[in-house]
């Protein structure tokens, strides 16, 4: 398994604490309906993603990165950003969140709590311990946003950096940021440029 498939596989398994009860629902409707259900959930045709990636923001790539796919899940999308070259940079993960789940009136302080659920569960299940090691404010969209930076060694032997933001709304949609790879082939000014320019 490439490092890239165990960084969006550690992308999927962290929002597991945010959705368990929704999701719990999707396992059921495949076991029940097959693999008709989950070919419908993935999007990699590059004019298909890039058509549901416009209504989910707008933004500007970091320099050698492509929209890759874009999952549809009972709780929103998550729309997959990731180097052209399959490299080690990092992953970057758009969710933009349901009704189902979400509301503008969503407490952050509760959503934080289980944010760090999320990665103590995951950290437990990959053998990866993540700690909250940073968080800082940044303007997305014309709104504070603070995003979190959690890191922990792999049991490769690197170091994994992971960033999620607090929920924020775009046209009129909540969406949540996620940037996961190792700290060693993190371009750091590029995701700076990315996120400042999602609209």
């Amino acid at each position: 398994m490439s490092r890239n498939t165990k960084i969006v596989l550690g992308i999927i398994g962290a929002l597991v604490i945010l959705c368990v009860v929704v999701i719990a629902g999707a396992i059921i409707a495949v076991s029940v309906m097959g693999e008709s259900i989950v070919e419908n959930m993935i999007i990699e045709d590059p004019a298909e993603v890039a058509e549901a990636a416009d209504k989910i923001a707008d933004y500007e790539l970091p320099p050698g990165y492509e929209e890759r796919m874009v999952m549809n899940i009972i709780f929103g999308k998550m729309l997959l950003i990731g180097p052209e070259d399959q490299s080690d940079k990092p992953m970057i993960t758009l969710m933009q969140i349901s009704s189902i789940v979400g509301s503008d009136e969503m407490d952050q302080e509760q959503y934080r709590q289980q944010m760090q659920q999320s990665m103590e569960l995951q950290a437990s299940q990959r053998e990866m311990y993540m700690q909250l090691v940073d968080e800082s404010e940044v303007e997305i969209a014309g709104q504070e946003v603070t995003l979190m930076t959690y890191e922990g060694d792999t049991d490769y032997g690197g170091t994994m950096r992971q960033v999620v933001s607090d929920i924020f709304e775009v046209n009129d949609s909540l969406i949540m940021l996620m940037i996961m790879g190792e700290i060693e082939s993190w371009p750091e000014s590029d995701l700076e440029a990315f996120i400042e320019s999602i609209q």
